[in-house]
Order: structure tokens, then sequence, then C-alpha cells
């Protein structure tokens, strides 16, 4: 049988290899190229889990297709053999994930349409396990989502990364070298977005709130023909970051080094690659900071992420339409705990403007004065998983814009549901006047003003 299994390595020294790996795999051979030639390092050294690929001419050679029964697959013992043997030598358990052809700015180049979250990838798979997660991964290339894509599925082919879990993690998550909402004036920020002492699959699909921070970035000049990107020896000379390098037993000072070091990376990451980041990494005690996957951050032609002019509210539009006027249709979840958003349908949205509402605990009392925090707290859980429900349908994407008035989507941007948020070509303004959202009902008509930052 014809070898169909290759490592990181292996691809790395045969760019021939690069068309079957898919574009998962081939942003790893990027990042695995610029590590071999980035000489500087600080306290953590930057690095990629030992990693392999299943090729998609094993693929073409089983003769996949939509037509395939996938349940019933059975793969050849030589092939099962050789994963046995790396499993075994990544201590009994691997990542496994999709490497689709066009995925992740594969075959297929759209910095629009990534596809990210599409297909399936599976964490702390086992020899016991591994046949049936692979399965899945192939019947994934086909799953329901892309029905609405007009693909031509005959052109689909999936390559199936194997990839060496980090064990115990100290922080995991997601790292973007521009920021979708900014946080200053002038955007020039690292936005991280992690989780503590766990693996961050569950935050990155949006099951889990995570943290969010934002590092100023450290290139020299921010105008292109003049940039200068700064380097790891002239950080020593920042105070702050020798203070934290000083007190690095402190989980605190750890984590402020690990995230300065980081967005110093992604800005010469950035820079070489041409592109803005989306950078999925582990932290881990001994030092090592595990580079999972990287992909292009996808946005709207013409959108761009601002600090709005008027109020503190920001925006993400098209400078070309900075008002758009609509109905309005409310989503929020039933304040009482007797009702569930289980039966709640989700209304129609298309040609709308949507409105994120969530009360607060003192309006919520006022109107039933046996209110307790319970209660609030459940119809906060509910809020979150009836927005997420939105989301999961893509109904949004024929809303003529959405207005989040709850906070929510300043962090769920970051991850797989913002990929497809960003790029959708829907507009979106984060802000918290709270009068004015109270006023609102459905079928109201009012004028969105992206650049200033309120509606009315």
């Amino acid at each position: 049988m014809e070898n169909y299994l290759f490592s990181l390595e292996e691809v790395v020294k045969n760019h021939r290899l690069l068309a079957d790996v898919g574009g998962k795999f081939a942003g790893l051979v990027r990042l695995a190229e610029i590590l071999a030639n980035n000489s500087e390092e600080g306290y953590f050294h930057f690095c990629i889990p030992k990693s392999w690929v299943i090729s998609t001419r094993f693929f073409d050679f089983q003769g996949y297709s939509l037509h395939t029964d996938f349940e019933k697959l059975t793969f050849p013992d030589t092939l099962l053999q050789q994963c046995e043997m790396i499993i075994q030598k990544c201590g009994g358990s691997v990542a496994l994930r999709s490497s689709a052809n066009i995925e992740d700015g594969g075959d297929w180049k759209n910095p629009n349409k990534l596809f990210s979250g599409v297909f399936k990838s599976f964490l702390n798979v086992t020899s016991k396990d591994f046949a049936e997660k692979l399965k899945e991964i192939y019947a994934s290339l086909y799953s329901s989502d892309l029905k609405e894509e007009h693909l031509d599925l005959q052109k689909l082919k999936m390559a199936v990364i194997i990839q060496e879990m980090v064990k115990k993690p100290k922080f995991s998550g997601v790292a973007y070298s521009r920021e979708i909402l900014p946080q200053t004036k002038n955007g020039l920020c690292t936005a991280i977005h992690y989780v503590k002492n766990k693996t961050a699959e569950k935050m990155i699909v949006g099951k889990e709130k995570g943290s969010l921070e934002f590092v100023p970035k450290f290139c020299m000049n921010n105008q292109v023909d003049d940039f200068q990107l700064c380097t790891m020896s002239s950080l020593e000379k920042n105070d702050h970051y020798r203070y934290c390098r000083q007190h690095i037993e402190s989980e605190n000072s750890f984590k402020k080094v690990a995230w300065i070091e980081l967005s110093l990376f992604l800005e010469k990451l950035e820079h070489l690659l041409q592109y803005d980041i989306d950078l999925e990494f582990c932290v881990a005690e001994n030092q090592n900071f595990y580079l999972l996957q990287q992909r292009p951050q996808p946005k709207s032609l013409g959108f761009k992420g601002e600090r709005c002019v008027s109020t503190d509210a920001v925006a993400y539009f098209n400078e070309q339409k900075s008002c758009i006027k609509g109905e309005v249709v409310i989503l929020e979840a039933p304040s009482s705990t007797a009702e569930s958003i289980k039966n709640l349908p989700l209304p129609e949205v298309e040609g709308k403007i949507i409105v994120l509402r969530q009360r607060s605990f003192a309006e919520l009392k006022k109107i039933n004065a046996h209110y307790t925090s319970e209660n609030y707290d459940y119809y906060v859980a509910q809020s979150i998983q009836l927005f997420f429900a939105l989301f999961k349908t893509k109904k949004y994407v024929k809303a003529k814009a959405i207005i989040d008035t709850t906070g929510f989507l300043m962090t769920a941007v970051y991850g797989h549901f913002g990929n497809d948020l960003c790029s959708c070509g829907v507009p979106f303004l984060c802000c918290e006047d709270v009068k004015q959202n109270n006023c609102l009902q459905n079928g109201t008509e009012i004028c969105v003003d992206f650049r200033q930052g309120f509606f009315k």
C-alpha cells in the first residue's frame, strides 16, 4: 500500500506534498517554517506539538464521496497500525483534526469563507475509539452546514491531522492579531481569548465564555512603508515586561509574560504571512508555548471594527453604509424560571434589525418583588443559550443588522461563531443604552448610526 501518512517535518521538506494535506495542515507547515527561522526567544519556547497528516490522496484512493456510507467504513490494517504507533508515541491519546481542502484558506483560497468549525475534530482520542472518530471526521465533509454554500461537493476532499495532546495546559485559547471590536481608538491590540487549566474547545465553539484580554502591539511604527518590528532584545528594555519576568513565579506575572511574548510573536507572524492571524495555542508549565493551528482572520469586504464617535459603543460595519433603517425584532429569554427557551420558537429575522436584550436584575425585581438572584442567574443562562441558538441556525445572515445591548457579542465574536459573523456581511453594534433599549418593541422602526454608536 502506498504511504498516505506524513509527519509535519516530511511535508516541510517536500512541498510537493502540500497540495494533499488540506488547508489546516498547510497552515501548520507555514508556521513550522517560520519557527525554524525564529532565532529570538524570550522566556517561552514557541513550538508545534508533534503532528502528522493522513493526506487527501488516501481519501481519493478509498473513493470516498457524497454517496459513501461512512458508518460502515473500514480502514486498511497498515494505516491503523501506523496510527497506533503514533498514538503510543504521543502517550496514549491524540487530537484528531479535520483539514479539508476548503478549510482555513486551503486550495480554494477565499478569506471570507474559511469554514472554521464546520468539520469535526476530537481531543483525547485513544486507540480504542480512533477508527470511529476518523469516520466521523470524513463524514463531516458533507455536513448540512455546507448545503447552503453552493459548493461543488464532488471537489471536496478531507485530510486528517493527528496531533500530540498538550498534557495539563496552564492556559489555552485563541489569539487574534486584529481586534474585531477595538478597545482603543487606534485599535492596535492583540486580542487573547482563553481558559485556565484546561483545553479550549468548549470556549471556541461558544459553550463556555472564557476570559478576554487585550495586549498593546509592539510595532515601532504603524506606517506600512516605515514598518519596524519590535525585537525580543528591545522588549527586554520594557519596564513592565522586565518586572513580570523577575516575578515569573506569580501566576499573574507568568500570564502577562506569556501574553506579551505571544503578542510580539503574532506581530511577526502577521508581517511575514501578510494577513490578520487567528492562532490557537496552549501554554504549558514547562515554558513551552504550543501553537496548535493558524488561519487568516476573516472579514467582509469594506467592513471594519471601530469605537464609535459619540458613545462608548463599538461597531462592525461597512464604511460606505454607516446608517441602516429597519424594523426591530427583539430576542430576549423569558424571565420566569417556569419557562424554557426549548419551547420558544426563534423569530423571523430576514430583512429586520435584531436586538439582543437582557434586562437587569433591578428591572425584573420591580416587576416581581419575589425575584431572586438564583432566578436571575437562570435568566442570564437562558439568554446566552437563546442568542447562540439564533446564530447556530445562521438565520442572522439574512438580517439587516444586529444591535447587542447585553455584552454577549464582545466575547462571542472571538471563536468559530465570530468568524462566521464577521464574514457574512451583517453589521453589528454593541452598546449599553438601557433607556433606549427598554423603549423598543417588536415592529418598531429605527435608524442605526454605526459610526456615532446609537439608534433612534
